[in-house]
């Protein structure tokens, strides 16, 4: 793997724990100091000459979802057990590490906070 690449692509997620809001997704894109893991994963596929309709061959995501994970627009995605999936897929495809771009992707897209629901349905009659 080229050394320049994955050093771009490192993550360090202590460093960007007190870090500012992420800018919209249109600021992004016109940011060539950009360093969002769209904007790293834009950057690799270009990098290695892929279109993404190759990478999209290569990794049966389809390109609509690639374009939302270079663009930041991470609303556009399915479910995010299904998004991590598309990162992983992506990176793998470039010769990235999977698992420090599913980090930076749970990083830059934070888990909803799903307030605990109670027991509805059979699950609250058995409880009585």
């Amino acid at each position: 793997m080229d050394q320049d690449r994955q050093a771009a692509f490192d993550f360090d997620a202590d460093a960007t724990l007190d870090q500012t809001p992420e800018p919209t997704p249109q600021a992004a894109s016109d940011d060539p100091s950009d360093d969002s893991l769209g904007a790293s994963l834009r950057a690799a596929r270009l990098a290695s000459g892929l279109s993404l309709a190759q990478l999209s061959t290569m990794t049966r995501v389809h390109t609509r979802f690639l374009t939302a994970l270079e663009q930041g627009e991470y609303a556009v995605l399915p479910s995010r057990i299904f998004s991590m999936g598309y990162v992983r897929a992506y990176a793998g495809a470039l010769g990235l590490d999977e698992l420090n771009a599913v980090e930076r992707f749970k990083q830059e897209y934070p888990d909803a906070a799903v307030p605990l629901q109670p027991p509805t349905g059979a699950a609250l009659q058995q409880m009585r």
